[in-house]
C-alpha cells in the first residue's frame, strides 16, 4: 500500500515537472504610464526626475520629524533616526521649504513642538547634503 502511494506521488511530481518544463509560452507584460497620488492629492508621473536631501540634527537623541513643502506638493512626515540623521529620497526636483519639528522638553505648553524652516533645492538625480542643524 505504501509502495503504491509513493509510486503515484512520484508519477504526479514527474508529470507536473514535465508539463511545466515543456511550456513554451512566454509571459510578457505591457508597460503603461503610471500616475501616483500623495496624501495631498497632488499627482506626478513616474517620468519626473527626483532627488533627495540628507543631514543630521544635533543633539542626536532629538525626537522630531521633517516636512517638505513645495509649490503644490507636501511630503512627510519623515522621522529622524535615533542618531538624529535623516535621508529623504524620491522627491521631485524643485525648491522646497524644509521644516524640522522637534519635541522641546523645556517647553511646558500644550504644544511643545518647536520648528525651524529653511529653503532647500532638490536637484534631479542628486542627494543634497544639508549642514548639521544644531538645536
Amino acid at each position: 500500500m505504501k509502495k503504491t502511494f509513493y509510486f503515484k506521488l512520484l508519477t504526479i511530481i514527474l508529470l507536473s515537472g514535465l508539463f511545466v518544463s515543456c511550456s513554451k509560452e512566454k509571459i510578457s507584460f505591457q508597460e503603461s504610464a503610471v500616475t501616483f497620488t500623495n496624501d495631498a492629492q497632488n499627482k506626478f508621473d513616474t517620468n519626473v526626475k527626483s532627488g533627495g536631501v540628507t543631514g543630521v540634527v544635533i543633539p542626536g537623541n532629538t525626537k522630531g520629524f521633517i516636512m517638505l513643502y513645495g509649490d503644490n506638493n507636501k511630503f512627510g512626515p519623515y522621522y529622524l533616526n535615533i542618531d538624529g540623521s535623516y535621508k529623504i529620497t524620491d522627491i521631485p526636483a524643485g525648491n522646497y521649504k524644509f521644516v524640522l519639528n522637534w519635541l522641546n522638553p523645556n517647553d511646558i505648553s500644550d504644544n511643545n513642538y518647536s520648528s525651524i524652516s529653511i529653503s532647500v533645492d532638490i536637484v534631479a538625480g542628486q542627494i543634497t547634503n544639508l549642514k548639521p542643524i544644531y538645536l
